[in-house]
């Protein structure tokens, strides 16, 4: 990827800030300071690269394509509609920021020459999306995932215990909105976390940590739920079809109003033993 970074004249002509080369060596943005001319002038930006400064202002309708961001810290930051189209986060943290009515496409957020991810501890996500991402070995323990939407992503070894799908409004009513679809969740840890009525549908699961995890009423159709380590999990009124479940030992699971297909009750009584001709 070329990089590309903040302009140092203005050129009127210009509808995209790209940035050019000074005596042969690349400038990247280092601080906040720099970037507040650029944003004054448009909102759109490409192949820029952001490199190790803490990003403390609140950012809206902001689109940025094939960026770059490195060793960021967007700790209690706030970014509301804003659009990251194909860019990569290395080494970023985005504990306790909240990111409303955002999108995340085809974005990276992932190192993997040194297998490490971002960090979105206790972080809010209300009508974010994340499409085609990756998210391997992320850090989302006890983020809010209410009206979170994660679609086609890659999320192997993620860390998303005490998370929750929910959210209180007033002393009584609690929502429950979350949509992690098509997902590749294999190997993740999701220990204590909340995901009633969550839709699932066609995420892989296999060899997660399902530890005390409460599913009810969630859709799992077509999920990989094989080798879970799934003490404690609850999935009463949970719509299990089409999903695999070898594994599931339903002396220890409360399976109350579960909906599955007809092969799958084999597979489930196998499981304890019963053998069905």
């Amino acid at each position: 990827m070329a990089e590309l970074f903040l302009w140092t004249k203005k050129d009127p002509a210009r509808t995209k800030l790209s940035g050019y080369r000074i005596a042969g060596i690349m400038k990247p943005i280092t601080a906040c300071r720099q970037f507040q001319k650029p944003l004054e002038q448009q909102s759109s930006f490409t192949s820029m690269v952001f490199k190790e400064f803490d990003w403390t202002d609140e950012s809206e309708e902001l689109t940025f394509l094939n960026c770059q961001f490195r060793n960021i810290t967007f700790r209690d930051s706030h970014f509301i509609d804003c659009h990251f189209i194909k860019c990569e986060f290395d080494t970023c943290a985005f504990d306790r920021a909240n990111l409303l009515d955002c999108e995340f496409d085809k974005c990276k957020f992932y190192n993997g020459e040194q297998e490490v991810g971002c960090s979105f501890k206790f972080a809010a996500f209300p009508g974010t999306v994340f499409r085609h991402s990756d998210i391997s070995l992320c850090n989302f323990s006890r983020a809010n995932l209410y009206r979170v939407e994660m679609e086609n992503c890659q999320g192997p070894g993620v860390d998303c215990s005490y998370t929750t799908s929910a959210q209180t409004v007033g002393p009584s009513v609690m929502l429950n909105n979350a949509r992690l679809r098509d997902c590749n969740f294999s190997y993740a840890d999701f220990t204590g976390a909340y995901l009633g009525e969550a839709e699932l549908s066609g995420s892989r699961f296999s060899h997660a940590v399902l530890s005390n995890v409460n599913l009810e009423s969630a859709v799992l159709r077509d999920c990989d739920l094989q080798g879970l380590d799934a003490e404690g999990v609850t999935i009463a009124g949970a719509d299990l079809r089409g999903a695999l479940i070898s594994g599931l030992d339903v002396r220890q699971i409360d399976m109350t109003g579960v909906r599955i297909n007809d092969y799958q009750q084999q597979t489930l009584l196998e499981e304890i033993g019963i053998v069905v001709d």
